[in-house]
C-alpha cells in the first residue's frame, strides 16, 4: 500500500531524528517542538498531554486518524513531537492546506457550527483544527430551524 505525503514526511522525521516519539521523549524536550502529532485512537489522558505539550511549546497539534503507530516506526506511541521545522511546515500545508500561524490561529478560535448533516460528516475535522469549538449538527436539519437553534444554544451558553 503507498504512503500518504504525510507519512513520507514523518518518515522523514524518523530517518533524519528530527522527531521525538513517545510522551516521555516529548516531555524532556526544552523548545523546538514545530509540531505535535496525536493517535486519534488515543485514551483521553493522552489527548490531554497533547494539549499541554501544545500550549507548552506553542505549537499546533493535528490528529494521525489511523496507523500512529506504524508511521513513527514505534510500538505504543501515542504522541509524537516533530522538531524540523521545514518537515513541520510540510506536513501541516498537507495537512489543512494552511499555514503554521493559520493553524495556530485557528486552533484558539471559539466557534459555533450549526449545520445538517454535512456539518456533522466534517463535526471531526473541525473540532480537530480548533478545538475550542462547539458543533451542533444534525441529519436533517433545514435552515428555517436556525433560529430556535441558535435560541437555545445561547441560552445553554454554547454560543461561542
Amino acid at each position: 500500500m503507498a504512503k500518504s505525503k504525510i507519512e513520507t514526511y514523518i518518515g522523514f522525521c524518523v530517518k533524519s531524528r528530527e522527531i521525538a516519539i513517545g510522551s516521555g521523549a516529548v516531555s524532556t524536550l526544552h523548545g523546538g517542538v514545530r509540531l505535535i502529532i496525536l493517535d486519534g485512537t488515543s485514551a483521553k489522558n493522552s489527548w490531554r498531554l497533547a494539549l499541554k505539550f501544545k500550549n507548552r511549546f506553542t505549537c499546533p497539534l493535528i490528529i494521525c486518524k489511523s496507523g500512529f503507530e506504524d508511521v513513527v516506526n514505534k510500538c505504543g506511541a501515542k504522541i509524537a513531537a516533530v522538531l524540523n521545522k521545514e518537515l513541520a511546515k510540510a506536513i501541516l500545508k498537507k495537512q489543512y492546506d494552511l499555514t503554521p500561524a493559520q493553524i495556530k490561529a485557528a486552533q484558539k478560535l471559539k466557534v459555533t457550527a450549526i449545520g445538517d448533516s454535512v456539518m456533522a460528516d466534517a463535526a471531526d475535522s473541525i473540532q480537530k483544527l480548533m478545538p475550542n469549538a462547539y458543533v451542533d449538527a444534525q441529519v436533517g436539519r433545514q435552515g428555517s430551524a436556525a433560529p430556535d437553534v441558535i435560541k437555545q444554544l445561547k441560552a445553554d451558553g454554547h454560543l461561542n
